[in-house]
């Protein structure tokens, strides 16, 4: 059992999420916050308060802002001959949350192929979006896997070219549009990755960071209730096949402690991957300490790396990048 969501805040959240009824000695407040900062307030608190109206009403505005600037983003990519594949936050609000509102977003990420990255770019810029500039700007474009744009009053677009690197593997652009379908929810023009593709990509973004919000792991609890375990299946292979069979088994570990999900699929990890999974999720939860917390964290993804080859790719990239790093 991993040290994670040990509280007793977040163990009622945990409770509450997987359908039991609430639990009267826990404190309500506390519960309130947890779940905030985990970005599950809305799930589970919703009509429990005496201001939970007024904030359920404030998100569905929001929502709905989110929404029409989604589709107007949608239009100017259209417009450039762009195809977009939008990740996370709006895509599983649309699909696999009820209300939809119910999911908070706090930014808009978007995939493009890289030769499509500037079109893509001068497309944002068409529609009053800038850039991040500066040395933080260009790391982030020569060394990671989005750039950041803004807009007053506007949430924060991160424009990838790849879906995902870290772990010593990669995910390119091409594995998630491999397979995609039309996001008629949000926008025509718009897409989401198959399925499997996705559990894979949201399972690894939540291990590389640490599964430090509920949220992560809610987003796939609710993917297996509505689409069976015939997707997570096929996750587990594609992860194997893209070198991250570790951080899918971490995830998973954590849907089957926390959720009762996925069972079936610990027979089909070595011991080798049940061990390393086991390691990492001992030393996921942060310490205080900065030292303490990146050497748990350095240690974290060493156990998560599929093999020593993702080991030594992992550690020459962290170097490099400490070298390269914008202060």
């Amino acid at each position: 059992m991993s040290r994670l969501f040990s509280s007793a805040p977040e163990r009622e959240i945990l409770r509450r999420a997987s359908g039991a009824p609430p639990i009267a000695s826990v404190d309500a407040a506390e519960v309130a916050r947890a779940a905030r900062e985990h970005g599950v307030e809305s799930v589970l608190t919703r009509g429990q308060e005496a201001h939970a109206s007024r904030r359920d009403t404030a998100m569905e505005l929001a929502h709905q802002v989110l929404l029409s600037e989604v589709a107007r983003i949608g239009d100017g990519l259209a417009e450039a001959g762009i195809d977009a594949i939008l990740l996370k936050g709006l895509s599983l609000a649309q699909r696999f949350y009820h209300p939809s509102w119910s999911r908070p977003c706090t930014d808009v990420d978007l995939l493009v192929e890289p030769h499509m990255l500037p079109r893509a770019e001068e497309a944002l810029t068409r529609l009053g979006y800038s850039v991040e500039q500066g040395a933080r700007g260009s790391f982030f474009r020569e060394r990671h896997f989005h750039i950041s744009f803004f807009a007053e009053g506007r949430l924060p677009i991160e424009l990838h070219f790849l879906a995902y690197r870290g772990f010593g593997a990669e995910l390119t652009a091409r594995d998630l549009f491999t397979g995609s379908e039309p996001l008629s929810a949000v926008h025509p023009a718009l897409r989401t990755p198959a399925t499997a593709r996705e559990i894979v990509f949201l399972a690894v973004h939540a291990a590389a960071h640490r599964f430090e919000r509920i949220g992560w792991l809610l987003d796939l609890a609710l993917i297996a209730r509505a689409c069976g375990d015939g997707p997570f299946a096929a996750a587990a292979e594609f992860a194997e096949a893209r070198g991250f069979r570790r951080p899918f088994a971490a995830a998973m570990s954590l849907l089957r402690e926390h959720f009762g999900l996925g069972a079936e699929f610990a027979s089909h990890d070595t011991a080798v991957v049940r061990a390393a999974s086991r390691a990492a999720l001992a030393v996921a939860h942060a310490p205080s300490s900065r030292v303490a917390s990146a050497a748990t964290r350095l240690l974290y993804t060493l156990c998560l790396c599929d093999g020593p080859q993702a080991r030594a790719r992992f550690l020459t990239r962290t170097f490099i990048d400490k070298i390269v790093i914008p202060a």
